[in-house]
């Protein structure tokens, strides 16, 4: 079930909140292994804290999932974790928890909610110091595949997969809706997830037109007319149109309209991700053009995407950029230009530089 914890830090609103990965059921293994290629070696985005309870070669998986989102994203400040191992609910994976941070310095929108691993690149320091930025809980009874190389059997579940899959709620792609006697809410406080604010219907009306705590609100939530879609201009410029949410008949805590639908992305799907439950056997160890782009909506900036671009050289650049990152500049320092491919630049309405296309 979502948890919410709410406080008031000073001018930060704080709201901790729970996302869960649900076990599936025993199928033919699938793997879809990553398309992201690196032969350099660039800074860390992540720092990890591990809980003397997780087991070492837990460690080893886990890590391998930060070392895969390292190659997809680019940070001012390390982005903070905290990893813990014990028993959770019985089908329940592993679960994940986000603290938010509204009206921050530097904040591309005032009055919105943004996770803090996010909110902290566009302050350039930490607006609630003292606790991560998220926290990965992962269930020490489930049956575990340890490998790094997604060739698991149908009975294990796979653990880089299911880290990979809640690292991307840590940064921000988590919508904290909850339906409590026929009445919908997705306001945190008062104020909306930068999330919820690239959430439509099929009528294209958007989901925040309808007023929080309301029965309306929560049949667009579930039932049979929940047809819901992330619709960012950058994840539908993938070519796959708005994807579409996971909104079932029956509103689950903790899943619903926080994931991309199982049926619309089925296990070996490259957008399979970031799906509510992972079947035995299925190792996905690609974060999905579909997640990439809804990041790329919320704020995060990206490198080039290697599958069609050199790989050395794309990540050099995105190297250079990093270096070159300071929020609220106008523009960019040209700081490399890598061969004929691309440039260091600052794409509008985004905090900070990152590798595009010449």
């Amino acid at each position: 079930m979502i948890s919410k914890v709410v406080q008031i830090l000073l001018f930060a609103f704080v709201a901790l909140t729970s996302c869960e990965l649900l076990m599936g059921p025993q199928t033919k293994p699938v793997y879809v292994e990553s398309t992201r290629l690196s032969s350099l070696a660039l800074p860390q985005a992540f720092s990890v804290t591990y809980d003397p309870a997780v087991p070492p070669e837990a460690i080893t998986a886990i890590d391998k999932a930060f070392e895969l989102w390292n190659l997809e994203i680019t940070t001012i400040l390390p982005i903070e974790v905290t990893v813990n191992w014990f028993p959770l609910n019985l089908g329940v994976l592993s679960s994940e928890s986000t603290y938010l941070n509204v009206n921050f310095a530097n904040a591309p929108k005032k009055n919105v909610l943004y996770p803090k691993s996010l909110a902290k690149q566009y302050a350039g320091t930490d607006p609630t110091p003292g606790v991560p930025d998220f926290i990965l809980n992962f269930n020490s009874d489930a049956n575990w595949y340890y490998g790094l190389d997604g060739q698991l059997p149908s009975f294990q579940y796979d653990l880089v997969t299911v880290a990979l899959h809640e690292i991307i709620h840590g940064l921000g792609l988590t919508g904290g809706a909850s339906v409590t006697n026929n009445l919908g809410i997705l306001l945190d406080g008062g104020y909306p997830r930068i999330y919820s604010l690239f959430i439509v219907n099929d009528y294209g009306q958007k989901i925040l037109d309808f007023s929080d705590n309301t029965t309306a609100l929560a049949n667009q939530l579930r039932g049979p007319s929940a047809l819901l879609y992330f619709a960012g201009k950058n994840l539908v410029s993938k070519g796959l149109g708005p994807a579409r949410l996971f909104t079932p008949l029956t509103f689950r805590a903790s899943s619903s309209y926080s994931h991309f639908n199982e049926l619309s992305f089925p296990p070996g799907d490259p957008n399979s991700l970031f799906t509510p439950s992972l079947n035995g056997g299925e190792a996905i160890h690609d974060v999905g053009d579909l997640v990439r782009g809804a990041l790329i909506d919320i704020g995060w900036g990206f490198s080039l995407n290697n599958t069609t671009q050199d790989p050395v050289l794309s990540t050099e650049c995105r190297a250079c950029c990093a270096s070159q990152i300071l929020p609220g500049l106008e523009q960019c320092t040209v700081c490399c230009r890598c061969g004929q491919i691309a440039s260091c630049e600052r794409r509008p309405d985004e905090a900070f530089c990152t590798c595009v296309d010449q």
